[in-house]
């Protein structure tokens, strides 16, 4: 018979050995987003649950976890001059903006850690790496609305930084209307860090401009450069929310709500792809998600390289 002291030790060996098998040098750990058809949270689900293909190609799912972790979160603030909204309500948009920001902060998971970055001409890390909210809101009290805009050269800052943060998980928070005037990078420079990362990308566009398209039932459309926020987002297994009214998604925070609440609510998958060919390239996953007869949709990265 086992004692207490060495049923102990086997179920800690077990348990590493388990923890080695879910992550080997080769494995891929997917943050996967699933909701119902009416966008709630979906929770419970089980390993059996899930199908994911890569380059069309059936995985086996090495591990399932839904126990929360910690982001390590940056967040990017547009402070150009396309950005300026003259006040109302005796607010400008920082006094807009600030209780949609601690609501999020509010609602995050209380070990997250954030750096701030602003930019307009200029790209600045107002505020490294942190773990009070308070720090974080006190840079709304920097932002300008003035010069030209270099997001995507903020971006790229905020990719190289965010890996640095101490947690697994890797976020950014964009608020900005997608426009690009100055930045020195490029879309597809972006686009394809993004793709090759396991950064999640989760864009804010207040004041952004609408196009009617459409042939019968015309519907409002985001312009070209909020458009390529949404591609970058759901590359990233993140989301998009544009609105043209910069104080209606920061007056209710139901914007900021969801982005705190489903980070705290993902599931972490584990697979280990083998490939075919040698050569290194961008490979695309497919997940799925279903509970017995309820649809689900499941959403993660689109891409990784190797």
């Amino acid at each position: 018979m086992l004692t207490k002291a060495l049923f102990k030790t086997f179920l800690i060996a077990v348990a590493c050995a388990f923890t080695i098998h879910a992550q080997t040098p080769d494995s891929l750990v997917l943050n996967v987003t699933v909701t119902n058809e009416k966008g709630m949270l979906s929770r419970g689900l089980r390993l059996e649950s899930f199908a994911i293909t890569v380059d069309k190609q059936p995985q086996k799912i090495l591990s399932l976890s839904d126990q929360e972790v910690p982001a390590s979160i940056g967040i990017l603030i547009d402070d150009s001059g396309s950005q300026y909204v003259a006040p109302s309500d005796g607010l400008s948009l920082p006094g807009k903006l600030r209780p949609a920001l601690e609501r999020f902060l509010k609602l995050s998971n209380p070990a997250n850690e954030y750096f701030v970055v602003t930019f307009n001409s200029e790209v600045q890390l107002v505020q490294d790496w942190t773990t009070d909210p308070q720090a974080v809101i006190d840079t709304l009290d920097t932002l300008k609305f003035k010069k030209l805009t270099a997001m995507f050269d903020a971006m790229t800052l905020a990719l190289d930084k965010v890996k640095t943060g101490r947690n697994s998980k890797h976020v950014l928070l964009l608020i900005s209307d997608g426009s690009d005037n100055t930045s020195k990078t490029q879309f597809k420079e972006i686009r394809d860090k993004l793709k090759a990362s396991d950064v999640m990308l989760f864009c804010v566009g207040a004041n952004v401009r609408f196009r009617l398209a459409g042939t019968i039932n015309y519907r409002l459309f985001p312009t070209d450069d909020a458009e390529k926020l949404g591609e970058l987002s759901v590359a990233t297994g993140g989301r998009a929310f544009f609105t043209a009214n910069v104080s209606e998604p920061m007056a209710s925070n139901r914007v900021f709500e969801l982005i705190a609440l489903e980070l705290r609510t993902h599931y972490q998958l584990v697979i280990a792809p083998e490939h075919s060919d040698a050569k290194a390239r961008f490979r695309k996953i497919t997940i799925e998600a279903k509970q017995g007869t309820d649809r689900l949709v499941a959403r993660t990265r689109l891409w990784y390289y190797r």
